[in-house]
């Protein structure tokens, strides 16, 4: 196990194919006994040769603590593996599935430039066949790659798969252009074995699907952490002055790459070894940079250790270490935070600048599966929450702040086009999230459509701003018992009396439908233990469940399920 181990550290450290490799074998001789590795299914559908992408895609599902187990499927027999109900495909029971396609092989036409509307038309409703095939006989999600050099075909993909559920687009194309004209294909590999993949293109291909598969768990980043001198800009701002520095392409390349997160949703923050008033001169005195003060939820420049201020960030964001994602070019740095601070996502900026942005998109740290309006606003909600520390600053006691606020609660079912938010927040809450189960946008659905279910949804906003759609609980009645599947809400929103909102409101739904008997449920894990005893406050008794898990029971015998009252500072207004 200790190879295993040793092997995992160094994916950390590096991602180069050599190292995916020895992590492999390592993960083949530990085998069965690859503790601490939950088995997760990976069925792989393909047009082209694969091979040397697994130890890249089993080495990525290890980070994320899964040990895949693998079923490839025949070179290009998608159309029987999907179609035939006892295919090895279907007889697999897939957790995920990935469709690697071609465009040499499913078009020819098409990748020599020669096709017509016409043969865009055939792909498109030969690929929509497979998928809805697919979505008929499983609910695993599915990922497909889009194609190199193929705008046209990848933009009318992307229209017909929308509306079929838990199908996630791999951005090959964006991966390919970066790379750049004779970079990412091998002609030679080609045309001996089906596989076009240069030795540039295996690693960031392969981890773009490890990305989604990130997303999907709820594991992706949260929040990019950046140094400065040597990262955000060249030389030292201390040594060098701030006419001195460089703000070449590359540095203002790693910014804008960096500004293109901020609005997906994605914070920034700076965590930089100098004098917080040289660091403020550079913004103020060097026009060019792209990023600006606001732009940062978080800084922290000052000469304490990094691992200590990383630390500091994540508390002033309400955010776990392991949503972070630390970005510098200083080899000592990087290591002192692996050493210090392990669920940290460090990415060591190494060589010429000219590379640092597309080191950062190649890590797929912060892969999505959607951008929801509340992710183009976080950069507006994080200014809102600056100006309520001010307000609280101000406020007598908590109370008095609260009832400043003017808080406005929005609770009931989701509109069709907030499924994508609601499946989001399953998969991107941690610490206020009583079972952490992680469901995509056909989970959702299905709960929607599920006449025994209810899905409640909360959005809030005060007199400062709107927090967006921030609470979900999901709900099952079976006579006289109800149960509480999930109960979640975003972090930002804590301490406001929002979760007490939504579990009173989910409670009132389970009355209705003739329930006295409400269980609630919670799994313990490294993020969630703050909310262990949320259900007590409300008159639940615990009951021992499966292993460290807890249900947590509520019995009005025979009186009428009584919910408690929404707190009086929240103006609750309930959707129909």
């Amino acid at each position: 196990m200790s190879a295993l181990r040793d092997a995992l550290r160094r994916l950390d450290e590096d991602q180069g194919f050599a190292a995916y490799a020895a992590f492999d074998n390592a993960l083949e001789d530990a085998g069965e006994d690859a503790a601490g590795l939950e088995p997760k299914r990976l069925a792989i559908l393909r047009n082209m040769t694969v091979e040397p992408m697994l130890p890249i895609l089993r080495g990525e599902m290890a980070r994320l603590g899964w040990r895949a187990e693998v079923y490839l499927g025949d070179y290009d027999a998608v159309a029987a593996e999907v179609l035939a109900p006892d295919s090895g495909l279907h007889n697999f029971d897939s957790d995920v599935i990935i469709l690697v396609q071609w465009l040499e092989t499913l078009s020819p036409a098409l990748a020599a430039g020669e096709g017509d509307a016409g043969e865009v038309a055939r792909v498109v409703e030969t690929v929509v066949g497979w998928l809805a095939a697919l979505r008929e006989r499983t609910a695993a999600p599915v990922l497909m790659n889009n194609f190199p050099d193929a705008g046209e075909l990848n933009a009318r993909l992307a229209e017909a798969v929308a509306g079929i559920a838990d199908v996630y687009s791999v951005g090959w194309a964006a991966l390919f252009a970066r790379l750049g004209e004779g970079r990412g294909f091998d002609a030679r590999s080609w045309k001996a074995a089906q596989q076009p993949l240069s030795r540039h293109a295996i690693v960031p291909a392969a981890r773009a699907f490890g990305g989604t598969m990130r997303a999907l768990a709820g594991k992706a980043a949260k929040c990019l952490v950046l140094d400065c001198d040597g990262t955000l800009w060249g030389g030292v701002v201390g040594e060098d002055g701030v006419e001195g520095i460089d703000l070449s392409e590359g540095h203002l390349a790693l910014q804008r790459h960096a500004l293109d997160l901020h609005d997906r949703g994605i914070m920034l923050a700076i965590c930089s070894k100098n004098e917080a008033a040289d660091v403020d001169a550079v913004f103020e005195g060097r026009p060019e940079m792209v990023l600006k003060p606001a732009h940062f939820a978080a800084m922290r420049v000052d000469w304490s250790d990094k691992a200590g201020n990383l630390g500091a960030i994540a508390a002033d964001l309400n955010i776990g270490v392991d949503a972070l994602a630390f970005a510098d070019d200083s080899a000592y740095e990087c290591a002192w935070v692996r050493d210090q601070l392990s669920d940290v996502n460090v990415l060591h900026l190494t060589g010429d600048a000219g590379g640092f942005a597309t080191m950062l998109q190649d890590s797929a740290l912060f892969e999505s599966v959607g951008l929801t309006d509340e992710d183009r606003k976080r950069g507006r909600m994080m200014a809102g929450e600056r100006a309520r520390a001010a307000l609280r600053q101000s406020s007598a006691s908590l109370d008095d702040y609260l009832l400043s606020l003017g808080l406005v609660a929005d609770i009931g079912p989701p509109r069709p086009d907030e499924v994508p938010r609601v499946a989001q927040l399953t998969q991107r809450t941690n610490q206020f999230n009583l079972t952490t189960r992680r469901y995509t946008e056909g989970d959702i659905q299905r709960f929607l459509d599920d006449p025994a279910a209810d899905v409640v949804v909360l959005k809030l906003r005060d007199k400062v701003a709107e927090l967006g759609l921030i609470g979900v609980a999901i709900t099952e009645a079976a006579g006289r018992e109800g149960r509480l599947d999930s109960l979640l809400l975003s972090c930002r929103a804590l301490g406001r009396g929002a979760e007490d909102a939504l579990l009173a409101c989910a409670l009132v739904g389970l009355a209705e439908r003739g329930c006295r008997r409400v269980i609630g449920g919670f799994r313990p894990t490294a993020r969630n233990a703050q909310v262990r005893e949320f259900y007590g406050r409300f008159g639940f008794t615990p009951h021992a469940a499966d292993g460290e898990d807890v249900d947590w029971v509520y019995d009005a015998g025979d009186d009428v399920l009584t919910p408690p009252a929404y707190p009086v500072w929240l103006d609750v207004r309930e959707r129909t």
